[in-house]
């Protein structure tokens, strides 16, 4: 699997090109395609991802891997309900304050150290 830097909002007048908003921007950076292939093109939870995201991508190549996915945006989820079976911990953090998303972080960590032991 090779992961490479990434620009989400594509080349004006291009297939590529798309909106730089959180649906298509996260969707492109998840799957590594652009909306004209994903076909999230706005920020609504209708729309769900045509492609893989590095989550399916990931249970392919390890299917015991055990992976977590953090957001302050749950429509993510959505966009990518199709693979999201395959994330075993996912957690929602909906605070603008750095010090309690930071205990939180580490809550969630714990409990997925607890999980694994």
């Amino acid at each position: 699997m090779k992961i490479s830097a990434l620009f989400t909002g594509g080349l004006l007048n291009t297939v590529q090109e798309q909106k730089r908003s959180s649906g298509p921007a996260w969707t492109t950076t998840l799957t590594g395609v652009w909306a004209n292939k994903h076909k999230v093109t706005r920020n609504d939870k209708k729309q769900k991802s045509q492609v893989p995201s590095i989550f399916g991508q990931i249970h392919t190549a390890y299917p015991s891997a055990v992976l977590a996915s953090v957001v302050r945006w749950d429509t993510i989820y959505t966009n990518l309900q199709n693979e999201m079976s395959f994330v075993n911990h996912k957690a929602n953090i909906k605070t603008d304050d750095s010090r309690e998303y930071l205990w939180r972080m580490q809550c969630f960590s714990f409990e997925i150290q607890q999980s694994m032991s």
